[in-house]
């Protein structure tokens, strides 16, 4: 009936934003076509049998729901395959592979924005205040749209690619590849650095970043506080690959005035990389600091690691710092940062990075953009 037409419309009404309900959508149309089915006596397809027409145009819609949800959960995979490949593409391989994934998975995006918005246009016709025998007829009409268009034929080779290339990948492993970058890759960093070399032209940069690690030149007679600190300061470097972040990070540690500030003993360095595990990095601080990092319990570990920076005042550099670190929208950093809560006022935690994200999370309010050198 066209109560019934109209109710199971008003039910999707609106929803319409991805294959999801698209695939609604044709479930409500095969729907209008059906419970109408014997409301016309006149042919709807000019020289064909009314029955066989209408039989046909079902089975379309059917295989196309069919071959849309398959190409929906194919999705998730391909994009979990193209960051996987991303950090091999070193690699000859995953460099000669991962076009051809991206190829094969914009192509799938392409078409699915293209249903969503016939699939958006024809709903539009559908919503006026058409009689029953018009309903039907637009929903014919966009069914006779998709057809001309050769949707099926095109899920259908879209799907086979992704097939193809994702078994490419599982035949050469890569599908199975650490969201990480191999070591020989990134290499670990280190505060140490050949003394011999000097660097040119960051001079205004240095003096600029020792400020803000609130360091100072002795005055005699004057005493450092021994307070507990009341907030964690964070300064954060964040720059493009090879600007130079981690050489700046180097000489700092080496500064004469930062030694003395801090203490030679009390300036920590680790490289975080692409892999931000608390349980690694709170051992790797532990050690630095001279006490027992042997448990593997990560409770122990930040136990050990709030009475190691007691009475402490500290400068931590976690070098290389990557997007990782963002997700659980940061519940892991502030985990990471409980136990360094307990060091002296004017501890400070130094951070380099290439992503503008990270930076935002660890230091909202202090951080500095490192561009490249002037000519």
């Amino acid at each position: 009936t066209m109560a019934m037409a109209l109710a199971i419309f008003n039910e999707y009404a609106g929803v319409l934003s991805n294959v999801n309900a698209c695939r609604e959508f044709f479930s409500w149309t095969a729907s209008v076509i059906t419970a109408t089915r014997s409301s016309r006596n006149t042919s709807e397809l000019p020289g064909e049998d009314k029955t066989a027409a209408q039989q046909q145009t079902e089975e379309e819609i059917e295989r196309l729901k069919d071959d849309l949800w398959k190409l929906e959960t194919t999705m998730p995979k391909m994009l979990d395959l193209i960051d996987r490949v991303e950090y091999q593409s070193h690699k000859k391989q995953a460099a000669d592979l991962l076009p051809h994934i991206k190829d094969a998975v914009f192509e799938a995006e392409d078409l699915l924005d293209e249903l969503d918005y016939d699939a958006l246009k024809w709903k539009v016709e559908c919503s006026k205040n058409l009689g029953l025998d018009q309903l039907r007829d637009t929903c014919l009409e966009f069914y006779g749209s998709v057809r001309s268009n050769d949707y099926i034929r095109k899920v259908n080779r879209i799907q086979k690619n992704l097939d193809h290339v994702h078994k490419q990948s599982m035949e050469m492993g890569l599908h199975q590849a650490p969201l990480k970058f191999d070591k020989s890759v990134r290499p670990e960093t280190t505060s140490y650095f050949n003394c011999e070399e000097k660097m040119i032209g960051r001079e205004k940069e240095m003096k600029e970043f020792v400020g803000k690690l609130g360091v100072h030149s002795r005055k005699r007679g004057r005493t450092e506080s021994k307070a507990r600190m009341t907030q964690l300061h964070v300064f954060s470097i964040v720059g493009m690959g090879g600007v130079g972040k981690t050489t700046m990070a180097q000489h700092i540690c080496k500064d004469t005035n930062v030694k003395n500030h801090f203490g030679a003993k009390n300036i920590i360095w680790t490289c975080v990389s692409d892999d931000f595990d608390i349980k690694r990095l709170t051992k790797d601080i532990v050690e630095r600091l001279g006490g027992d990092a042997s448990s593997n319990s990560l409770e122990v570990l930040m136990g050990k690691l709030e009475g190691c920076v007691k009475s402490k005042k500290f400068l931590l550099v976690l070098d290389d710092m990557w997007d990782d670190i963002l997700k659980d929208d940061g519940v892991e950093w502030k985990r990471f940062c409980a136990p360094l809560k307990n060091g002296v006022k004017g501890s400070r935690i130094f951070v380099t990075t290439r992503s503008p994200e990270v930076a935002k999370l660890v230091g909202p309010m202090n951080n500095y953009e490192l561009k490249g050198l002037k000519d």
